[in-house]
């Protein structure tokens, strides 16, 4: 009797342990189901499919791009599942350690969860090419499960950086430029200026963080394309050109004066007579120059023009500063010969101011050869350039 006991206990035991193997299997098979981990991919791939995308966009060939050396190219991306469940999924290149890829954050991300059947998502990608040669990169799409967490494969690098990028202003005498402190890459970015006074804006030039050029804007322009990388915004800004003094005559040689800036210019005859005479024999000079002091700490270039009504005649003259109220000119050149073209003809000379601590006189002279009609003459300051 113990014997026939001992043996329905035995009986008993086994069917348990038969029983919890099965469950255990069962529940294991059944969370794998719904699951994903790293070490059970294959099992559920077996049981729901391969996870697959497609990726198509201007300039991508079977999921590569070539990007010029030194240069970026901005990319739309189309993805589309080919899956029949939602699933999660990563934008990803090939490792290369020569270029980035950034996103555009006005489209779709490149990483999140994506429907099934034909879904697509637009994604906008800047490709930066930081080396001299091109480079080719591989471009692709790593898909996972909703609950689970999606880990890239060894090789791959994350699109997951906004191509947003820093916009700095550089200082300069002058004025100031206001700017927003960064932009994405293909915006337009606009700026506004504040000429301090005397000054107006010049145009800029967009550099990049180490100092080298990207593109040079004009004086009518305030506003760039955002490259890929931070940009410093360095403006030009130039001092007003100011007309300092201007004589002319009459046939008769009486001459008068055009007042500019408050200055004064008057004539006179190197033979000390009190009118200006053209005619006879000897040459005739007129010597102008502006009784009043100028401030040349803005001004770079002080320009003269003198016209000659004789186009066989020659029109000699001289420009610059001085620091004496006297028409004798110091600091300039010697006397500088021009031919005219022709009749009623402007001729320039443009003279650089040397670096002065103080106020100056300003002036020139004019000469021509006898009998011949008197010329007229200005003088102006060309204001300094700052950048």
């Amino acid at each position: 009797m113990k014997k026939i006991l001992q043996m329905k206990v035995s009986k008993i035991y086994v069917l348990v342990a038969i029983l919890i193997s099965v469950l255990c299997f069962t529940g294991y098979f059944s969370y794998a189901i719904f699951t994903v981990s790293k070490e059970k991919e294959e099992a559920l791939s077996m049981v729901i499919g391969e996870i697959n995308y497609t990726i198509s966009g201007s300039g991508v060939s079977n999921n590569q791009v070539t990007v010029a050396g030194g240069g970026s190219q901005t990319i739309t991306l189309t993805v589309t599942s080919q899956n029949e469940f939602e699933t999660r999924y990563q934008l990803y290149y090939l490792n290369n350690s020569n270029v980035k890829v950034y996103y555009v954050n006005d489209n779709a991300d490149p990483f999140g969860t994506i429907g099934i059947n034909s879904s697509t998502k637009t994604i906008k990608i800047v490709i930066k090419n930081n080396s001299s040669s091109s480079q080719t990169i591989t471009l692709g799409i790593q898909g996972g499960y909703l609950n689970n967490s999606l880990i890239l494969e060894s090789g791959r690098t994350a699109v997951n950086e906004i191509a947003n990028f820093s916009v700095t202003t550089r200082s300069v005498t002058g004025g100031n430029v206001t700017v927003a402190s960064n932009a994405t890459v293909g915006t337009t970015v606009t700026f506004t200026t504040s000429p301090s006074s005397g000054f107006s804006y010049y145009g800029a030039t967009i550099r990049n963080s180490s100092g080298g050029t990207l593109m040079t804007l004009d004086s009518n322009t305030r506003s760039f394309t955002m490259p890929s990388e931070n940009v410093v915004v360095s403006p030009k800004w130039k001092y007003a050109d100011k007309v300092v003094f201007a004589i002319d005559s009459s046939d008769d040689g009486a001459w008068s004066q055009r007042k500019q800036e408050g200055a004064s210019a008057y004539a006179s005859w190197q033979s000390s007579r009190h009118y200006i005479h053209f005619g006879g024999s000897g040459q005739s000079r007129v010597v102008a120059y502006s009784n009043k002091t100028y401030d040349l700490t803005h001004y770079q270039t002080y320009r003269a023009q003198a016209y000659h009504a004789d186009a066989t005649g020659k029109v000699s003259f001289t420009a610059g500063v001085s620091t004496t109220n006297t028409p004798f000119l110091r600091d300039v050149p010697d006397k500088i010969l021009i031919a005219p073209p022709g009749n009623n003809t402007w001729v320039t000379i443009n003279v650089d101011i040397p670096t002065f601590s103080g106020n100056y006189y300003l002036g020139f002279e004019v000469y021509s050869p006898s009998s011949y009609q008197a010329p007229f003459g200005y003088a102006t300051l060309i204001g300094k350039v700052y950048e």
